[in-house]
């Protein structure tokens, strides 16, 4: 099982990610600092059959994440 985590908008001057990956989800903080690269991370499957089962993970881990954090599940 594969699992990508990036700043999306960092690719798109190279043409974009591959367009075999699914995104799945993205966080997104509100309290945004120069710490990160971007307010918002992009969650990507490599591999498309396991992308229900990554959402699932990613829904469960989300309850976890701290008020600040945007979860938005594809």
């Amino acid at each position: 099982m594969k699992l990508v985590i990036c700043y999306q908008q960092w690719f798109d001057e190279y043409g974009g990610l591959p367009a075999s990956w699914t995104k799945i989800a993205e966080w997104t903080m509100e309290d945004y600092n120069f710490f990160l690269g971007n307010s918002t991370v992009s969650i990507y499957s490599v591999n498309q059959e396991d992308g229900t089962y990554l959402k699932e993970k990613l829904k469960e881990f989300s309850e976890k994440m701290p008020a600040s954090v945007t979860v938005k599940i594809y």
